[in-house]
């Protein structure tokens, strides 16, 4: 009676032992599928990050025309996450991406970041979907400062737009839908208003005073800088323009430099008066958008100032 039961004891202990053992090894290879899994996701966001930032400026716009809007498809329902580093010395657009699979979690931690420091995104932080869009504006102040990229997954609804806005984004895609009327906007549309007649815009343009409300905040613009204040969260266009000021800054002082050495050439006198324009300029205090007026101010003596000489600094017009 005892023998059998130590028997049965034993049996029934090596059982448990191979079950326990059994579970073990499937939870490790579980785990390992999953961190395998994980890995390997990572890895396509962060390529898939590389690659947006090679598709979202393949040409370089001319000065005066600007690009049509284009759409950015990817395989399945992803996010575009868009930051901003207005640092002197790493200055750059941020892009990581998320993209959603039926194995795992739908969403999880964003692929490596990837820094653009040639470009100027202008977008929400967060944008989701499968279809993205993508616009590119040169941005001359009064030469060539750089390329404003715009960016955005949600549809838009522009009312009452100005003619030449009607005419760059037309029937081109999807997410752009334009009207008279804010009744004829989709649902879950966001609202663009180009007048101040209507306090149920989600965003209103006011051309007089050069300006985007939305959020309660006011962003100021200049000339192409409107389309970055429409689309972009307001923290990405400001610190964009810091970004931009700083390009603007150097770019004179750079000019500033190329003009004193034309005066050791046989073209002396040929843009010397450009020199302190210049050098004023590059000194003008920056901190926000409402210093834009005084920037475009500036911009124009240079413009007026550059244009009649026969050895320009620089070709570009405002």
């Amino acid at each position: 009676m005892s023998i059998r039961n130590k028997k049965g004891i034993e049996m029934s202990f090596n059982w448990l032992f191979a079950i326990i053992v059994g579970a073990v090894f499937i939870f490790l290879a579980i785990y390992a599928s999953t961190s395998l899994i994980k890995t390997e996701r990572q890895t396509i966001d962060s390529e898939a990050a590389q690659q947006l930032e090679s598709l979202l400026n393949p040409l370089e716009t001319s000065i005066e025309v600007s690009a049509k809007p284009r759409d950015i498809i990817f395989p399945s329902e992803s996010r575009v996450l868009i930051g901003c580093d207005d640092s002197k010395i790493n200055s750059a657009s941020l892009i990581r991406v998320q993209t959603s699979s039926k194995l795992g979690d739908k969403w999880q931690d964003a692929g490596l970041e990837n820094s653009v420091y040639s470009k100027y995104i202008f977008a929400s932080k967060i944008n989701q979907g499968k279809k993205f869009s993508s616009m590119i504006f040169p941005l001359n102040m009064p030469y060539k400062v750089g390329q404003i990229v715009v960016f955005w997954s949600d549809q838009k609804c522009l009312v009452n737009p100005p003619e030449d806005v009607k005419n760059l984004f037309g029937n081109t895609t999807n997410n752009i839908f334009v009207t008279d009327l804010i009744g004829r906007c989709p649902s879950k549309s966001q609202i663009i208003c180009f007048s101040d007649s209507d306090t149920s815009c989600d965003v209103t343009v006011d051309f007089f005073n050069k300006r985007v409300r939305k959020a309660n905040q006011n962003l100021f613009f200049e000339g192409n800088l409107m389309y970055g204040a429409i689309f972009a969260d307001s923290d990405i266009y400001e610190c964009n323009l810091r970004r931009l000021n700083d390009k603007r800054v150097y770019l004179a002082q750079l000019f500033a430099h190329k003009s004193q050495l034309i005066e050791t050439t046989s073209l002396t006198g040929c843009s010397r008066n450009l020199q302190p324009l210049l050098l004023n300029y590059a000194s003008i205090n920056y901190n926000t958008s409402r210093n834009l007026a005084l920037v475009s101010e500036k911009a124009l003596e240079l413009e007026r100032a550059n244009d009649p000489v026969t050895c320009k600094l620089w070709k570009e017009k405002i």
